[in-house]
């Protein structure tokens, strides 16, 4: 009889539904509630050798996650002060990105084939610099319970839709079990092969 009830209980323990991949990262989109966002923020790019150079830039927001305009507006070094890329993001389309040159004083819309093309010289893309939209994507938890930063985490695979919906063949994102933001994300092409790296 126990080792029945045994059983009962292992049989029910290995049937039980495992997290929710979607409502995680449901959760994580949503807790950003703010509809106006400014900061500051510094991007190091560094070359083979190992040697840095800095740009800094201005980022805002406004609007919602799924419905917003971002501006990145760049203010050192002297060669990119001013330039500037406007991403609107709309659910149900695909974005729509315009970049801005001083020197020249030109707006120019970014095209789709574009979008994977690196930005200003940086191993980012036109695509990695804009928001990323929940829908493109679709989620598995993979594991739950891995490490990162002192945190236990779940590890969770995206897949876009389709291929038009991002250069990437998938991503790796790890979201904590206690909090809902990434700390974590990987970015691989088509040959599975890890392009970016993006560390809270």
């Amino acid at each position: 009889m126990k080792i029945l009830i045994a059983l009962l209980v292992l049989f029910t323990l290995i049937n039980l539904p495992g997290p929710d991949a979607r409502k995680i990262m449901d959760t994580v989109y949503k807790q950003d509630t703010s509809r106006d966002t400014t900061w500051d923020a510094k991007m190091d790019v560094y070359d083979k050798k190992g040697n840095a150079r800095g740009k800094k830039f201005v980022f805002k927001k406004t609007g919602s996650l799924g419905n917003s305009k971002t501006l990145i507006r760049f203010t050192e070094p002297a060669e990119v002060r001013g330039v500037g890329l406007l991403s609107i993001n709309q659910g149900g389309t695909a974005d729509r990105q315009w970049m801005y040159t001083p020197a020249i004083q030109r707006v120019r819309r970014i095209a789709a084939q574009e979008r994977r093309q690196r930005f200003l010289g940086t191993d980012f893309t036109n695509e990695d610099m804009a928001e990323r939209v929940i829908d493109d994507f679709n989620y598995t938890v993979l594991s739950e319970g891995e490490m990162v930063d002192g945190r236990k985490t779940y590890k969770i695979e995206g897949r876009p839709v389709s291929p038009d919906k991002s250069q990437y063949a998938y991503v790796y994102l790890w979201v904590p079990v206690d909090l809902p933001y990434v700390v974590l994300g990987e970015m691989y092409d088509k040959q599975g092969q890890r392009q970016r790296i993006y560390k809270a």
